[in-house]
């Protein structure tokens, strides 16, 4: 059973508190895997974005915002 909110939480911490390319790195595959189960959710894509513009992934940071 996946939980989204949870999985944006998790993520948030791992990309904010963490950061180191790693768990930034994992945090977008847990975003990505959320975005699966709830397309909708605001945060998840707004976390998303974030991280790709961290990452320099330029057109990706575009639209996911």
């Amino acid at each position: 059973m996946d939980f989204p909110e949870l999985m944006i939480m998790l993520a948030g911490v791992l990309f904010q508190e963490s950061g180191t390319e790693e768990d930034t790195l994992r945090s977008k595959q847990l975003l990505e895997r959320c975005i699966v189960i709830e397309p909708q959710s605001a945060d998840a894509h707004l976390l998303k974005g974030k991280i790709h513009h961290k990452l320099q992934e330029w057109a990706p940071a575009a639209t996911s915002l």
